[in-house]
């Protein structure tokens, strides 16, 4: 009974999966005009920036067909403005990759629910280098994208009928990476005594080192994600082959040998090591009463090299309280000359925005810019062009401190839930995050971005007027003290 209702609700969600994908693919794309005032160049940055995004969320894994024509848009539009066509032509191409995007976005969240299982197999294949397996990794790939393509094209049930083959296809590329991360230099060291004349030369070590390989193998096919495990059965079979390399060696230069040459050699390695320990001249004795007393030399040094280490752990702990003094004392020397610094800067900081445009303020040793004229539409995360040039001047106060640490904060008003708040002031920080980095005013490395939600309001959420000023962003400046100090 228990599976029949399970087939249902998965015949069911089927079903609703083809109602959403017909609606989808009945739909053209609704291509919103954009106003003759915009700047084309703007336009065609942020229909970039949107297209990178969407890389990054899988969008053009997920809908192939429409990202694809999102790209020749913008490939278009960007062309158009290199020829100077008119200023309508460019924008309508921009409009156009728009709504393509768009387009995208509707079947890769269509795609997200109806093979969830198989996007989480490649992303775990791809987190281990199975990418590296190229040839194998790309015939899967291609079935991968066949998934998508097949939603796009209302085939719902070749999907449903290939997502298997494509989960198993990718789990196995996975096993296949972590063994070859794990066990390649174990298997290439084993291989490489095989044709040095291992067989012959080292037969049983041969088979111990053939068994520890195996042996790890069969662990990880059944304990892929035991990190720590599999990499104690790798050290373990590197272990073996390297000992085999090692007795393969010795064992053909002793074929040459006679047996006094080989008692001979055994000899000197005995009389060198109890030359290093300084015991005197041992060779009138059986090997095994060198041994014995070269085990006992071994033995006292060892209790003498614990007691070294436990005075060595004693001036250790001395130096780093010493080095911390010195660190505290340096730190007052330089920091008058840092808040002087900073204090110049700020000012000029406030030179740049009118009062409407923004509030600046300190906090210890980080420069705030409260962005006040940013505006942004209910719901909306994207940057309106008319922001570009509060942003321009962000740009240059952020480059006033040289390459400091900066991170942005987005904010919204109360209306809808916490959780569709955090996200669009995570989106809008994001968004702001990278118009700076694409203008190369800041590393990407030097820049965060975080969402606040509602949590911070800085006016009443009952008034329009209250809303709109809590749908900010504020500008975190950290000019790195510390840093500069150790210069």
């Amino acid at each position: 009974m228990v599976n029949h209702m399970k087939k249902l609700s998965g015949q069911m969600l089927w079903i609703l999966f083809l109602l959403e994908i017909t609606a989808c693919s009945s739909q053209k794309p609704t291509v919103e005009t954009i106003p003759l005032s915009a700047v084309p160049s703007d336009e065609i940055a942020q229909l970039d920036l949107e297209v990178k995004r969407a890389k990054e969320q899988q969008v053009h894994l997920l809908s192939p067909k429409w990202f694809s024509q999102t790209e020749r848009s913008l490939s278009e539009a960007s062309k158009l403005r290199t020829q100077g066509e008119k200023v309508e032509s460019i924008l309508n191409a921009v409009a156009t990759g728009r709504a393509e995007l768009a387009k995208a976005r509707s079947f890769a969240n269509i795609s997200a629910t109806a093979y969830p299982r198989v996007i989480k197999a490649r992303e775990d294949a791809l987190k281990v280098g199975a990418n590296r397996l190229e040839k194998e990794f790309a015939k899967v790939e291609q079935e991968f994208l066949d998934l998508g393509r097949a939603i796009e094209n209302n085939d719902l049930r070749y999907a449903e009928n290939h997502r298997e083959r494509v989960l198993h296809g990718f789990r196995q590329l996975e096993l296949r990476a972590i063994k070859h991360n794990a066990l390649s230099k174990a298997r290439e060291t084993i291989d490489l005594a095989i044709r040095e004349g291992a067989k012959d030369y080292a037969p049983s070590t041969l088979s111990e080192a053939q068994n520890a390989l195996s042996a790890a193998e069969d662990f990880i096919t059944n304990n892929r994600y035991s990190e720590d495990a599999i990499k104690a059965q790798a050290e373990a079979a590197l272990f073996q082959a390297n000992r085999l390399k090692h007795i393969t060696e010795e064992a053909k230069s002793f074929s040459k040998m006679t047996p006094e040459g080989k008692a001979l050699w055994v000899e000197k390695q005995f009389y060198s090591l109890a030359s290093a320990g300084h015991l005197p001249d041992l060779r009138n004795e059986s090997f095994t009463s060198q041994v014995g007393e070269i085990e006992k030399t071994i033995v006292a040094l060892g209790q003498r090299g614990t007691s070294l280490a436990r005075r060595s752990e004693e001036l250790g702990a001395r130096v780093s309280a010493l080095k911390g003094v010195a660190e505290a004392e340096r730190r007052k020397l330089m920091s008058l000359e840092e808040q002087q610094a900073f204090q110049k800067r700020f000012s000029d900081v406030r030179a740049l925005f009118k009062p409407e445009e923004a509030e600046i303020f300190k906090e210890q040793d980080t420069l705030i810019i409260r962005l006040k004229s940013i505006e942004y539409p209910p719901g909306q995360y994207v940057l309106l062009p008319k922001n570009y040039p509060l942003l321009t001047k962000v740009g240059k106060a952020v480059r006033l401190f040289d390459t400091p640490a900066v991170k942005i904060e987005g904010h919204t008003d109360a209306m809808g839930s916490k959780k569709s708040n955090d996200k669009l002031s995570l989106m809008r920080a994001d968004n702001v995050k990278e118009y700076l980095v694409a203008n190369q005013i800041i590393p990407e490395e030097n820049v965060i971005a975080i969402g606040l939600g509602d949590s911070k309001p800085i006016a009443t959420n009952k008034t329009a007027t209250g809303r709109a000023i809590n749908r900010r962003i504020d500008i975190i400046i950290e000019p790195q003290l510390a840093a500069r100090v150790g210069e």
